[in-house]
């Protein structure tokens, strides 16, 4: 009888001793996640108050800063001319005579610089009155891009160059074409603009037709490219 109860009293101690080492773990695992959280608290706090708030700038300011010499991906200079990026738009200014233009672009002049273009017109676009914007109807599923990249040239034509953008078909194949001019490259006194579907992007010019093509959003990249020539910002 003695023997069992001195046995039952030894089970008792080790199920207690059992139960004090769990209790020493449990509190050693709570401990060490009150320190963790603590020194959370503490690095953020110090990021709070010791690191620099992000500041917001303005376009002018991006423009200061550029000038300045502080320049990154998104804002730097490019032969003389400031560009900042905002918003997936690159933003910069040009002066006409006596103007300044705030003027905008899809792609920066560095992401253009794989662009190749081939060929001149007889005389700068600039000397005409007006130019048309040709492309072929039949690339409908292709229209979006297309649009986007007429819209570009026709604004900075009429905006900055005084030249005055007339939209035309290559062929009458659709009823928005039947009331446009039908032209294509070698058509007419005029320069021809000829927004091309192509899987190669450039910018070719012959005589007084500029081919700039491209598929998707790769024809904007032409009609940029383009564009910065004849600003004078790229060669």
């Amino acid at each position: 009888m003695e023997h069992y109860k001195k046995e039952e009293m030894e089970t008792e101690e080790e199920s207690e001793e059992s139960q004090r080492e769990k209790d020493k773990k449990s509190n050693r695992n709570l401990m060490i996640f009150f320190i963790a959280v603590f020194l959370m608290i503490a690095l953020i706090l110090s990021i709070r108050f010791f690191m620099p708030v992000n500041k917001i700038y303005t376009l002018d300011e991006m423009f200061e800063k550029t000038l300045g010499g502080e320049t990154s991906a998104t804002n730097y200079l490019y032969n003389g001319y400031v560009f900042v990026e905002f918003d997936g738009i690159w933003f910069t200014e040009l002066q006409n005579e006596n103007n300044i233009f705030d003027i905008q672009f899809r792609f920066g002049p560095k992401q253009l610089e794989n662009v190749s273009i081939e060929g001149q017109l007889k005389k700068n676009i600039q000397d005409y009155n007006q130019s048309y914007i040709t492309f072929d109807p039949t690339y409908s599923n292709r229209f979006q891009y297309i649009n986007i990249a007429a819209i570009e040239i026709s604004k900075k034509l009429i905006q900055t160059l005084g030249v005055v953008p007339i939209a035309a078909c290559t062929r009458n194949e659709t009823e928005a074409c039947s009331t446009r001019p039908i032209l294509n490259c070698g058509d007419g006194d005029y320069p021809i603009i000829y927004l091309k579907e192509s899987s190669s992007t450039g910018v070719y010019i012959k005589d007084n037709c500029i081919i700039l093509q491209g598929s998707d959003m790769e024809i904007v990249r032409a009609a940029d490219r383009w564009l910065y020539q004849q600003y004078g910002i790229m060669k």
